[in-house]
C-alpha cells in the first residue's frame, strides 16, 4: 500500500502549554478544525473520558481519532480512522516546541493510501497538506487573539454579466500570493481614474494556473473598464471574464484565511453539487475596501464558472 507522510509547521506567538491544552482538548478542535469549518453541520461525539471523537459530515466524510500517548506540553500521539470516504488507518502526531516569542507546532500524519489508490498519493500529500496549514493558521488565530474570524457561505449558483478589464498577471509561489497580489493592485490604482473604471463592479483576481504539488500559481489582477483600451501601458494586461453562471461561496474575515472559503469549493465541485465550465478559470471579487474595512469585516466572493 502506498506510504503517505504529511508535516506542517507554524510559528505561534503563544506559551507552549496554552497551545498545547487547545490540542489536546478534542472539544476545542471544531474552533480551528480545517474540515468542521467547511461543513459546519457535522454531526460530532465526544465519548465520555475525553480520549476521542467521531465526525460524521456529507461532504467531509466520517471517521474516528482516538488519543494514543501524550507528554505535556510537547506531544500528543493518535490513531486515525477514516471510514468514509475510504477506509485507511494513519498515525498522527502533534509537536509543540517552545522557541523565542512563543512556540512551534508541527502537524503530522503517517499513513497508507488503499493499493487502488497509488496514483493519487502526490495530490493527496499536497491537498492534505494545504488543510493541515489552514489549520494550524486557525490555531495560531485562537491562540493569539481568542477566536477564527473566518465565515464562510455557499449562495449557490448566480448570473454573471461578464466584464472587460484592464490588469496585471504574476507568477509566483502559493504563499507569497498575499504579498505579490498586494503590490499587483498598487500597480493597477492609477488607472482607475485613467480608463473611467466603473467602480460599482469590485476588483478581482483571476486564477489561470494553479499547481498545488510545485506551489505555483499564476493569477491576474484587474479592474473593471467599459471597454478594453488600446492605448495600455507596458506592463499591463487587458482581457474579459465570460458572461455564463457561476457558483459562489462567500468569505468573511482576513485574506489569510480564503484557503477555507476554496475549500469549500473544491469539495462541492468533487462531490457534484456543481460542474465547473471547462476552460473557464475561478476568480475572486473583493466586496469591500480593505484599506476601510476592518479584517474582520472583509467579504470575498469566490466564484466558478460552471455548465
Amino acid at each position: 500500500m502506498p506510504a503517505t507522510h504529511i508535516s506542517r509547521t507554524i510559528h505561534i506567538a503563544a506559551a507552549p502549554e496554552d497551545v498545547f491544552a487547545k490540542i489536546l482538548d478534542f472539544r476545542q478542535w471544531p474552533a480551528w478544525s480545517p474540515w468542521i469549518i467547511v461543513e459546519p453541520e457535522t454531526k460530532l461525539t465526544f465519548p465520555e473520558g475525553g480520549n476521542s471523537y467521531e465526525w460524521k459530515g456529507e461532504l467531509i466524510g466520517a471517521g474516528r481519532i482516538t488519543k494514543v500517548a501524550s507528554s505535556v506540553p510537547d506531544r500528543l500521539e493518535c490513531k486515525l480512522e477514516i471510514s468514509k470516504p475510504w477506509k485507511s488507518v494513519s498515525e498522527v502526531f502533534f509537536q509543540c516546541k517552545a522557541v523565542e516569542g512563543g512556540c512551534e507546532v508541527t502537524w503530522i500524519m503517517n499513513g497508507k493510501l488503499p493499493l487502488v489508490m497509488f496514483w493519487m498519493k502526490g495530490m493527496m500529500e499536497t491537498l492534505v497538506g494545504m488543510d493541515y496549514m489552514r489549520g494550524l493558521t486557525m490555531l495560531k488565530e485562537l491562540c493569539e487573539t481568542g477566536s477564527v474570524p473566518s465565515a464562510i457561505e455557499a449562495l449557490g449558483e448566480e448570473a454573471f454579466a461578464g466584464r472587460s478589464y484592464v490588469g496585471v498577471t504574476t507568477e509566483c509561489k502559493i504563499p507569497e500570493i498575499g504579498i505579490k497580489m498586494g503590490a499587483d493592485f498598487a500597480k493597477i490604482e492609477p488607472l482607475v481614474s485613467q480608463y473611467e473604471v466603473d467602480e460599482s463592479n469590485p476588483p478581482f483576481s483571476i486564477y489561470e494556473k494553479w499547481n498545488m504539488r510545485k506551489s505555483d500559481v499564476q493569477y491576474s489582477v484587474g479592474v473593471a473598464v467599459p471597454e478594453v483600451p488600446a492605448d495600455l501601458p507596458d506592463g499591463f494586461i487587458s482581457g474579459q471574464i465570460p458572461e455564463g453562471k457561476i457558483f459562489v461561496i462567500r468569505h468573511t474575515g482576513p485574506y489569510r484565511h480564503l484557503g477555507n472559503a476554496w475549500a469549500l469549493g473544491m469539495i462541492l465541485s468533487r462531490t457534484k453539487k456543481f460542474q465547473p465550465r471547462k476552460g473557464a478559470y475561478p476568480f475572486e471579487l473583493y466586496m469591500n475596501d480593505p484599506r476601510k474595512t476592518e479584517e474582520k469585516d472583509l467579504v470575498v466572493h469566490i466564484c466558478f464558472p460552471m455548465v
